[in-house]
């Protein structure tokens, strides 16, 4: 709207506050004007959009590069919103390519002792024991899908990495990895404490023998539930201390599971360098391991995701999302069948329908109320 357009009110509002003296058309004129300027200078201070404008979610806040978008979407220019929709619909689009990526494995081949563990808004995420180890930690509660990613990192080094060798301890029955033994993994279950000793004994022996050597083909021991493995076992300890203070140089490299940091010993967490967080995570394991990320909605891209991120000391968290080892599809719900109503005038019937229609309104008025913020942070999870 014009400035000029206000003219004829301020004009005929001040010859009626002299003939009649009523100033109340005068003043809600002057008012509406001062607005308006108020409303475009607001509107000048946003930046200009371009190719390289950065759009982020924050908590509930929408920030393009550095500059907030109001609240409410009534002060939104019809540039933002165009925007802000397009870029949305791009990155859905994007993260649906990346997770179709990691699901079928088509990522390409990775450095030795690497493998890829999950994808987030831009790339797919990997890690390797030699720059981000030399060992590693995986924490979360029962039912995180931490056993699945650490199947994921144990297929994926050995598919990088040929000539490792895995030793597998496996304190939760020996169903999370008993598929590897066919690959000529060594398998150590907590129903058998016997081969359990026997196991650190011999890693104890070996890496007493790999410090005076070169050349040496990798072993990496996996052990899934540290806590229980500590408990039945006691020699395990100080072997694991052994091996995580001295094994970079005699290529032994250690991936550990827990459900918490309750009865890690200190002095072989401190050597744990890549450390990951599955699923909802408690603040205090999260704060012992580094800082962790904020939360964030998985996007809708047709699998079953599971929500993981990247800690480390001095650095903030890095949040991804990551598939089963076997990749689950979710089901495409089709809209249920239902007979055909036969058409009836009873006053039930008319009870109901009044029922549907205000039940109909209210959620209407709901939806409405969120306005377009809520939808494109709506828009983004997807």
């Amino acid at each position: 709207m014009q400035l000029l357009w206000f003219l004829p009110s301020i004009a005929y509002g001040a010859m009626l506050a002299v003939s009649s003296g009523s100033y109340f058309l005068l003043v809600s004129t002057l008012l509406t004007a001062i607005l308006m300027l108020l409303v475009k200078w607001r509107t000048s201070l946003q930046p200009k959009l371009g190719p390289e404008t950065k759009l982020r979610f924050l908590g509930n806040n929408i920030w393009l590069d550095d500059f907030r978008l109001p609240r409410g979407s009534a002060f939104w220019s019809r540039e933002q919103f165009d925007f802000v929709f397009e870029r949305l619909a791009v990155k859905r689009d994007s993260v649906k390519a990346l997770s179709e990526t990691f699901a079928e494995r088509r990522f390409d081949s990775l450095r030795p002792m690497s493998t890829a563990i999950g994808f987030d808004d831009n790339e797919i995420i990997s890690v390797s024991l030699n720059s981000d180890g030399p060992h590693g930690i995986l924490v979360g509660t029962t039912g995180s899908g931490k056993t699945e990613l650490l199947k994921t990192l144990v297929r994926g080094i050995s598919e990088s990495t040929r000539d490792a060798e895995f030793a597998l301890v496996d304190f939760k029955g020996g169903s999370g990895l008993a598929q590897f033994v066919a690959a000529g993994a060594r398998l150590i279950t907590d129903q058998d404490l016997s081969a359990a000793n026997q196991l650190f004994e011999d890693l104890k022996i070996e890496l007493k023998q790999r410090e005076s050597k070169q050349q040496l083909s990798p072993i990496i021991v996996v052990v899934d539930e540290l806590a229980h493995l500590l408990n039945e076992v006691k020699i395990a300890e100080s072997v694991l201390n052994s091996i995580a203070a001295r094994g970079r140089s005699a290529r032994m490299h250690l991936i550990v599971t827990n459900q918490n940091l309750v009865g890690i010993p200190r002095a072989l967490l401190s050597n744990l360098r890549l450390r990951i967080l599955v699923g909802l995570h408690d603040p205090v394991d999260a704060a012992l391991l580094g800082q962790p990320a904020k939360a964030q909605a998985a996007p809708e891209v047709g699998f079953r995701l599971t929500q993981a991120q990247l800690v480390g000391h001095g650095q903030p968290g890095r949040l991804f999302w990551f598939t089963g080892f076997r990749p689950e599809r979710l089901p495409i719900s089709a809209p249920e069948a239902r007979e055909p109503r036969l058409l009836q005038h009873s006053s039930l019937d008319r009870h109901e329908r009044s029922a549907q229609g205000r039940a109909s309104h209210r959620h209407g008025r709901r939806r409405a109320s969120r306005g377009w913020p809520a939808l494109a942070r709506k828009a983004e999870s997807r």
